[in-house]
């Protein structure tokens, strides 16, 4: 279980990297300097490729996750996860 939680924690963060990438693309997109500045001295091209991998990624990983845990609660019976 302990990969399965750490796996979603990391498919949220990832989630929200990428989302801040594409903002800060979609934002600063027409002024290359202050892109660079903020970006780490990226192109507003890569901006674009690591927001949408980093968004790809989490959307594998969290499921995955999520595949894992309706497994392990298949095996204990449970039918749904008690999400309260």
């Amino acid at each position: 279980m302990l990969f399965t939680y750490s796996a979603r924690i990391v498919a949220v963060l990832a989630l929200v990297l990428g989302v801040l990438q594409l903002v800060l693309f979609f934002l600063l997109a027409d002024n290359p300097d202050e892109l660079a500045r903020y970006a780490g001295r990226a192109s507003p091209a890569r901006v674009l490729d690591r927001g949408v991998y980093a968004i790809l990624l989490s959307l594998a990983l969290g499921t995955l996750s999520e595949i894992s845990l309706s497994l392990r609660l298949r095996q204990k019976g449970e039918s749904t996860p008690d999400r309260t």
